[in-house]
């Protein structure tokens, strides 16, 4: 049975914020795009650089998630060149001379969760960005807007708030 008063609501928490972080439209800043990591595949290189462009990499610390990005793309780049080869010979002699998977399966299995943890980490999912509290521009609506509809509130006969709006996505 718990003792004294019930915890705050978090909403009302001293120094509380709101948890979204609105990002900018991509394309309205100019990103910064630190030198990928040496002796990556091309198609790492064009990951990295894609990921640093990307309106995401802005609530990235280059200095401090740098590493986090770097091994993710590591990973990446490791699960490809492992793959190239187990296509190439998906099954190999096993200790007594009978066909067995090629080890190189357990790599891609390993490398494969260390990137979907990390994706996660950096927010590169839907789901991983709304627990990190991030949302995108083109998403959300400005405070302009929310407060143009707010404008068109009126008061129903019944007390309720009715939005007049044509817009099928707002309209309920």
């Amino acid at each position: 049975m718990p003792r004294g008063r019930p915890r705050k609501a978090v909403t009302e928490r001293q120094g509380w914020t709101s948890p979204l972080v609105a990002l900018p439209r991509q394309g309205s800043v100019v990103p910064v795009v630190p030198a990928p990591p040496p002796h990556l595949l091309r198609s790492s290189r064009e990951l990295w650089a894609s990921l640093w462009a990307s309106p995401l990499a802005q609530v990235w610390d280059p200095v401090t998630d740098r590493m986090a990005v770097e091994e993710l793309v590591r990973f990446v780049d490791e699960r490809e060149r492992a793959w190239r080869a187990f296509r190439r010979q998906r099954l190999v002699p096993g200790s007594q001379g009978q066909p067995r998977l090629n080890p190189l399966w357990d790599l891609i299995q390993y490398t494969t969760g260390q990137i979907l943890q990390l994706s996660d980490r950096l927010g590169l999912t839907p789901r991983a960005r709304l627990q990190l509290g991030i949302t995108f521009s083109q998403a959300a609506m400005g405070i302009a807007e929310l407060n143009r509809l707010l404008d068109e509130v009126e008061d129903d006969d019944d007390g309720d708030f009715a939005l007049e709006t044509d817009d099928p996505a707002i309209a309920r």
